[in-house]
């Protein structure tokens, strides 16, 4: 399993809006990579769909030199240096990098605590 996190796409006052990462997963077919410099934009994250569909391995293409991409997409329970784990992060303007995914800790948390006390109310 991997993980993304599209953080673009926003305005002021809508927030994110629903498909607004459509762009990312079908770029134009007169798109490059740029602005996000070679290999980090839309045909980066095309090929990681193609390969994912022909391969099941959004990194490794079907064929020699086909699809290759610049961002190695790591699955999702691969630990990053601060010990999360690994989440594609898509930002504006078009750039792809690996982050840790540690921005909802707190929140997991308190969802384990709420858990844990229902698990105890429920065997009373």
């Amino acid at each position: 399993m991997r993980g993304a996190v599209y953080k673009g796409g926003k305005t002021t006052f809508l927030g994110a809006i629903h498909i607004s990462d459509a762009g990312i997963w079908f770029p134009a077919a007169n798109s490059s990579d740029a602005p996000g410099g070679p290999g980090l934009g839309p045909r980066c994250i095309a090929a990681h769909s193609v390969n994912f569909i022909n391969t099941l391995d959004p990194n490794r293409a079907a064929g020699a030199g086909q699809n290759a991409s610049a961002v190695f997409w790591p699955k999702w329970n691969t630990p990053s240096v601060n010990g999360s784990t690994s989440l594609l992060t898509f930002s504006d303007p078009e750039v792809a990098n690996i982050t840790a995914e540690s921005f909802r800790v707190a929140a997991i948390k308190f969802l384990y605590e709420v858990l844990l006390e229902e698990a105890g109310n429920s065997s009373a």
